[in-house]
């Protein structure tokens, strides 16, 4: 666990596998470099990212962990480059509350339990030339007011229920997708609360 300012790690061809709860966790602006390394078979979470710590995750594999692959609340943020994150038993990434924000660039999240990625509660996401595919729930699930989250260049595909899915105030931009063959809706937008909500198409 890296807690508080002007902390720094950096991993680099590590492995982090079997922990009895996150396979790293940082908190309190510490700042997180990783580079080619796997994070596996944590009882938790793969990556734990909150109170405004800085995480930036390339060339990474994490997989099967306890819970979400990747988990950014109150505050964290990260950025995802050319990362695979593959059955883990819930979402590959999960960004919660107000303040965080992932930005993913080419990564792969397939054979998730839950949904490939999943933004809420007034967080941001923007995701670029992903590959989102067979994941047991949502390819992205975009929720709540002041959540928003920009979809471009992203293949979803193949998953158990829609492959984008907006609702209760959520704003999702999409541009240049191929969202296909997914097993309820490819695109799904929901009306909440008499506010309106969309996705804007570009």
């Amino acid at each position: 666990m890296a807690s508080g300012l002007h902390v720094e790690m950096h991993f680099t061809n590590c492995v982090a596998f079997k922990n009895g709860t996150h396979g790293i966790a940082a908190a309190g602006r510490a700042c997180i470099t990783a580079v080619g390394t796997e994070i596996k078979n944590s009882k938790q979470l793969g990556f734990l990212i909150h109170s405004g710590t800085t995480a930036h995750i390339k060339d990474s594999i994490i997989t099967k962990n306890g819970a979400h692959g990747i988990c950014l609340q109150l505050g964290g943020i990260a950025t995802l480059t050319n990362c695979q994150s593959l059955k883990n038993k819930q979402t590959v990434v999960a960004v919660m509350n107000a303040a965080s924000k992932a930005t993913a660039h080419e990564l792969t999240s397939s054979d998730n339990g839950i949904d490939g990625c999943h933004v809420g509660q007034g967080a941001e996401l923007d995701a670029c030339d992903c590959v989102v595919e067979g994941n047991g729930r949502m390819g992205l699930s975009a929720l709540g007011f002041d959540t928003k989250a920009v979809v471009q260049g992203c293949v979803i595909t193949g998953n158990t229920e829609h492959g984008i899915a907006q609702g209760q105030g959520a704003q999702v931009r999409v541009a240049n997708n191929t969202v296909k063959d997914n097993k309820e809706k490819d695109v799904f937008a929901r009306l909440w609360h008499r506010r309106l909500q969309a996705i804007f198409f570009s």
